[in-house]
């Protein structure tokens, strides 16, 4: 045997062993099936456009609409910061200010809107104007929609 027909070998069930990890001693050569002489009588066929190659086990519970809607949530509850943001949110028992929300975080103003308009987008939280401030409040269909989705 060549060094290319030693480093790879298929036991006759089909496992393939490779002669660093196996003691060759406890195998003959009998035991073995040369891997590229398979290969080589047994060429890679292509199957036609769109045939399977086998049938799905499971399919999505979830339509596509709603798994971008999902994605978007997941998106956006995937920064620590918003997360921390929804989590003083559920806690309080109103709306709360911006003002009330940058105290509580090592950031500018800007950054912590920030955050909590894509929060926003995503329909995480809700906010109303009070002249200068904005207020900020969970949309509980949000997480409900989320946790239950990750329960089942």
């Amino acid at each position: 045997m060549d060094a290319d027909e030693e480093d790879l070998r298929v036991c006759l069930v089909g496992h393939v062993i490779h002669p660093n990890t196996v003691d060759n001693h406890l195998f003959n050569r009998y035991t073995y099936i040369d891997w590229l002489s398979i290969w080589k009588l047994a060429p890679k066929q292509k199957r036609p456009a769109g045939q399977l190659s086998c049938e799905p086990v499971v399919y999505p519970d979830i339509d596509r609409a709603h798994a971008d809607r999902m994605t978007q949530v997941a998106k956006a509850l995937g920064d620590p910061i918003r997360m921390q943001l929804v989590d003083v949110l559920r806690k309080h028992a109103g709306k709360v200010c911006v003002c009330e929300l940058v105290p509580l975080f090592d950031l500018s103003q800007p950054t912590v809107s920030h955050h909590l308009k894509v929060l926003r987008e995503a329909g995480i939280v809700g906010s109303e104007r009070r002249g200068l401030w904005a207020y900020y409040y969970v949309n509980p269909d949000s997480l409900e929609e989320l946790s239950s989705w990750l329960s089942n």
